[in-house]
């Protein structure tokens, strides 16, 4: 008679295992040396297999559910079946392994960026959307939970650049998420929000943007090569200098790479993308 807890991993098996139920049940007897007829009695109605489904088939729904959930915008673009299928197949390649469902949709954009047609163009726009549309999504979600300038302690906006020169080390918050896309989304995310029609697919074009929340509500913002580029240094560890010599070019020395800096603190402040760095780290 087997005990209770080899019961329990024997039933988990089956129902995580992908593929379904009957390679979970072939896995769980090569694991635990138990085969279904012996714990699952038939009926009238359904064998041992048809029953055990119903268990895998309802786990697999619970997590597409999530799933969806996290992107439903691009199952609207993808449309039920499409997004069904590549959410599945997701699903069975990367199993959940994280005791928190926010884990699982993770490595979903990725994983549309990865299987991609062979035959498809770089910049097919009608490709590219669905995986730069994961990656917005994902990101919004993850700015939605991630820390952000409400948990910053007396953190006062600057009035003005000159006030802002008074302030040597900045960084940014961590649930800023910086995106250098494919295709301008922040126009489609929009109207896609007011309406409950698919816009048109926007031409491919390379666009930075920062997803951010301010006072608990998240925005997205069109950011200039300048910007991302010294927020990106910044969020690495680089001071001032460090960050507008990345960023200086031919076009824009260093020193107006800083005294634009300069100018735009206090919008970047208001829209939650700068904080001042707390005193110990100034010292």
């Amino acid at each position: 008679m087997p005990s209770l807890h080899d019961v329990q991993h024997w039933l988990l098996t089956v129902m995580t295992t992908p593929g379904g139920a009957e390679r979970g049940a072939a896995l769980a007897r090569q694991h635990h040396g138990l085969a279904a007829g012996e714990l699952v009695h038939a009926n009238a109605v359904a064998d041992p297999m048809r029953r055990l489904g119903v268990y895998a088939d309802g786990y697999l729904m619970r997590l597409y559910d999530c799933l969806a959930a996290d992107y439903p915008m691009l199952q609207r673009v993808m449309g039920d079946d499409v997004f069904g299928f590549f959410a599945r197949a997701y699903l069975w390649e990367n199993p959940s392994h994280s005791p928190t469902l926010y884990d699982l949709g993770a490595g979903f954009p990725a994983f549309l960026a990865r299987h991609r047609p062979p035959q498809t163009a770089a910049d097919d726009g009608m490709w590219l959307l669905p995986v730069e549309l994961a990656r917005f999504e994902r990101a919004w979600l993850e700015t939605m939970r991630d820390h952000g300038p409400e948990h910053a302690h007396n953190q006062a906006l600057t009035a003005s650049p000159w006030a802002a020169m008074n302030v040597t080390h900045w960084t940014v918050p961590p649930c800023v998420r910086l995106l250098d896309l494919k295709l301008p989304l922040i126009p489609f995310w929009q109207a896609m929000a007011a309406s409950d029609e698919v816009p048109q697919c926007p031409q491919s074009e390379n666009s930075l943007v920062a997803i951010t929340r301010m006072h608990y509500r998240v925005s997205a913002y069109p950011l200039t090569y300048w910007q991302y580029g010294m927020l990106d240094a910044l969020r690495q560890g680089c001071d001032l200098h460090q960050a507008s010599r990345r960023v200086e070019n031919q076009d824009m020395p260093q020193e107006r790479v800083l005294a634009d800096w300069t100018l735009w603190i206090p919008v970047a402040q208001e829209l939650g993308l700068l904080v001042a760095a707390p005193q110990h780290q100034r010292d």
